[in-house]
């Protein structure tokens, strides 16, 4: 595995899985977050010391994976970047978001709402880190799936 490049793209994909987390859940869509029942949320204000940097290093690791997976069976999306970016972006979506909203709505009382937009954005974020990842980890030899 190419260390450098996966370090990069790791780190892309988080600081883009933040700022889209910022923009679209802390402004532009924030309404979701107060459809009711509401109190289920956890308050800023309680958030233990530390909190935000275990988010964004959870978040890191979370893309390390995205991307170490995406080394080994990238080869078998699409044929350009953009193909196997947004194919694989698509994939993880499918095995990772769908099934947690499924869920989430089954045995939460949670606003149908809210799940609806997290299965959106998560499908908009899910194939936009693909394309990240497809630009920045190019596929060689070291591909298993040839």
């Amino acid at each position: 595995m190419n260390i450098k490049r996966l370090i990069l793209a790791g780190l892309a994909v988080a600081a883009f899985k933040t700022g889209f987390g910022m923009l679209t859940c802390g402004w532009l869509f924030k309404w979701v977050y107060a459809l009711p029942p509401a109190a289920i949320w956890r308050s800023i204000e309680l958030m233990p010391p530390g909190y935000w940097a275990l988010l964004d290093l959870g978040t890191f690791l979370i893309a390390l994976i995205y991307v170490m997976t995406y080394a080994k069976v990238g080869c078998v999306f699409g044929k350009s970047k953009a193909a196997r970016g947004l194919q694989y972006g698509f994939c993880l979506w499918i095995v990772s978001m769908a099934p947690g909203m499924f869920y989430t709505y089954a045995f939460m009382n949670i606003a149908a709402g809210a799940v609806i937009y997290w299965l959106i954005m998560g499908l908009a974020e899910l194939l936009i880190a693909g394309l990240i990842i497809a630009w920045i980890y190019p596929l060689s030899s070291e591909c298993s799936c040839k």
